[in-house]
């Protein structure tokens, strides 16, 4: 899940916080 880190550096603006949370639960 190194994309998942990857993302997360990007998250420091909140706003791909929520579409990480989005995809997360896309994924199941």
């Amino acid at each position: 899940m190194s994309s998942v880190l990857n993302i997360d550096k990007f998250g420091n603006f909140g706003v791909n916080n929520l579409k990480i949370e989005l995809l997360f639960i896309s994924n199941g």
